[in-house]
């Protein structure tokens, strides 16, 4: 079964009402919490019973966030492997060096400044090669910070705009969620608003009365109940249907 499907059957069992939007909103809310502890704290229409405590406590295991972390470890552990490849590259051509130092030479009669001349030659081969090593290390050094830099202001960056993109997500749901619920009572009050105009005024007020909403709610659950049946019914049907 998919994430909503689970979500919308577990709040038909603990509201008696499984509005699309308030199942949105639940997921919304799972996805922005970090630990159990503050999804709880998020989800004060829940009651405050065992059932919903372990819907919540499964919501948040099933709802998938970002791993920001594991990917920086990644990064790190990549870094210190290719850190690790440079210095073992490094030591191999070090001790080629020193072998070919140390290969014994037949004996000849040589002048002294041959000997001279070949001593000066491994030097300057010796000091050429360590010359070169500190050049690429420079140069891999400054790559890699230059490179870390880039990185982490990026990762930051993105972090900052999907942060700000879900802040801006939630701040708009949350105002459809309200309006459609200012709405939905408005409608429904309206319906019945056959009365004198007195008992008119009072109905619309209840958009904005807590206390007043409460009493209707039982309405509502029903209606949301019935529709939430007949989708489910023609889900079924769908499905019976394919197979």
């Amino acid at each position: 079964m998919d994430l909503r499907s689970w979500v919308s059957d577990n709040v038909m069992k603990l509201l008696g009402m499984s509005e699309r939007i308030f199942v949105d909103y639940i997921i919304a809310e799972a996805q922005s919490c970090n630990t159990r502890e503050s999804l709880r704290e998020k989800l004060t229409e829940l009651p405050q019973t065992a059932e919903a405590q372990r819907f919540i406590d499964n919501l948040f295991d099933r709802v998938p966030r970002k791993k920001s972390q594991k990917d920086e470890t990644y990064l790190k552990r990549k870094r210190e492997e290719q850190e690790a490849k440079e210095a073992l590259a490094k030591s191999k051509s070090y001790k080629l060096i020193l072998d070919d130092f140390s290969v014994e030479e037949p004996y000849s009669k040589k002048s002294k400044k041959s000997k001279k001349d070949k001593s000066l030659r491994k030097k300057e081969k010796l000091d050429t090669w360590e010359s070169d090593q500190d050049d690429r290390k420079s140069k891999s050094s400054s790559s890699k910070e230059k490179s870390k830099y880039s990185e982490s202001e990026d990762e930051y960056e993105k972090e900052e705009k999907e942060k700000i993109k879900d802040l801006k997500e939630r701040d708009e749901f949350a105002k459809r969620l309200r309006q459609k619920d200012k709405e939905k009572t408005k409608n429904l009050v309206e319906d019945r608003s056959s009365k004198a105009e007195s008992e008119t005024t009072k109905r619309r007020n209840l958009a904005d009365d807590a206390e007043a909403r409460k009493k209707v709610l039982p309405d509502i659950r029903e209606r949301s109940r019935q529709e939430y049946l007949r989708d489910r019914t023609d889900k079924q049907m769908k499905i019976e249907k394919r197979t």
